[in-house]
């Protein structure tokens, strides 16, 4: 298993980000070939402090090469080229794998 997982920042306005993500960008996600999972939750920190990172998703595909060719196609293009759409912040990635 392959997991990307996507860190984005603190948005200026946290409720507009909410909405547009679920309503528009989870979808498109969802669309990305050979996606086995896609979850997302919202961080907070144990002593209230602000953290540098608002919500993490997870994308899960069986391998590597499923998840290069996932974000290679169009669904997966669709889904990356929207990130400007929602945040001026380019988010944090990184694979972590079994």
């Amino acid at each position: 298993m392959h997991v990307l997982t996507v860190c984005y920042a603190q948005p200026d306005d946290p409720a507009a980000f909410d909405a547009y993500y679920n309503a528009t960008h989870v979808p498109l996600a969802q669309k990305i070939p050979g996606l086995r999972s896609f979850t997302w939750r919202h961080c907070a920190s144990l002593d209230g402090s602000t953290l540098p990172y608002y919500l993490l998703a997870e994308l899960a595909f069986d391998s590597q090469e499923a998840l290069m060719a996932g974000l290679g196609s169009p669904e997966g293009g669709a889904a990356v080229g929207d990130v400007a759409n929602f945040t001026t912040q380019p988010p944090l990635m990184f694979i972590a794998h079994d």
